[in-house]
């Protein structure tokens, strides 16, 4: 048993859920927009992401929570950059592989699983972020669709096909969230999400020269801030200079 506790019936197992796999016809990405507010410009593996924001921190989860042990819900995860998320329902930390059977590419991150819940929501404070990403797993050894929902005053979703067996696939934005849901479709047991990362401007936060070192960062990479608002999703150059103020007194 790779699990132990109440949650032995929800929690894969390599021995006992000998399912047989779905057959995958979507190899396209789905991607819904609906009533926007900023542009959001999805990703589905991380190298694309990380080089177009560049500056983004990895999620510590095994520093934040021992395995086994359950992050209440409404309770923080903490964030890079002074930030937090906090989810709807209670999560539980475990570990690849000795917890959590699979993962992908060989990795072996610690988890939180839903306990069997198929969808959660998760809210940004105390400002939204400007990009964030995460891998997600099911529970269950098929194949299921995994959809992403960011609101930022409008929805956009992001649906994969996602492998419970050692699939787990990137999701990942650029653009100003507030929010996101994740949810699981046709019966998948509930799921993972691991390799949290979230994106960040160049500057030092708390420094003199922060908002200097992220404009100038910003307008380098993107040829001018026009072209970095717009690729960031934000609706005006002024929009994306106060966040790089709020980024940078946190």
């Amino acid at each position: 048993m790779l699990h132990r506790g109440k949650q032995n019936d929800l929690v894969k197992q390599k021995a006992t859920k000998n399912r047989s796999f779905l057959a995958v016809a979507l190899s396209v990405i789905t991607l819904t927009i609906s009533l926007p507010c900023h542009a959001i410009t999805f990703f589905t593996d991380r190298a694309s992401w990380e080089a177009a924001i560049q500056t983004f921190a990895d999620v510590n989860i095994a520093g934040q929570l021992a395995n086994f042990q359950t992050l209440p819900a409404g309770n923080p995860l903490l964030l890079p950059f002074d930030e937090t998320l906090k989810f709807n329902i209670a999560l539980q930390r475990l570990q690849v592989p000795n917890s959590w059977a699979t993962w992908s590419g060989g990795k072996t991150p610690a988890v939180l699983f839903t306990l069997g819940a198929e969808s959660l929501n998760g809210t940004f404070g105390p400002l939204p972020v400007i990009a964030f990403g995460l891998e997600i797993e099911p529970n269950f050894f098929n194949v299921f669709n995994v959809s992403l929902t960011t609101k930022d005053g409008g929805t956009h979703t992001l649906s994969q096909a996602v492998n419970g067996f050692a699939g787990a696939k990137f999701f990942g934005w650029i653009g100003e969230v507030t929010s996101l849901q994740v949810a699981c479709a046709g019966g998948c047991g509930g799921f993972a999400i691991g390799e949290l990362v979230l994106g960040g401007f160049a500057g030092t936060q708390g420094k003199p020269n922060c908002h200097g070192e992220s404009v100038s960062a910003l307008a380098q990479q993107y040829g001018g801030m026009d072209a970095a608002a717009a690729a960031l999703g934000f609706s005006s150059v002024s929009e994306l200079q106060d966040s790089i103020r709020d980024f940078c007194a946190l």
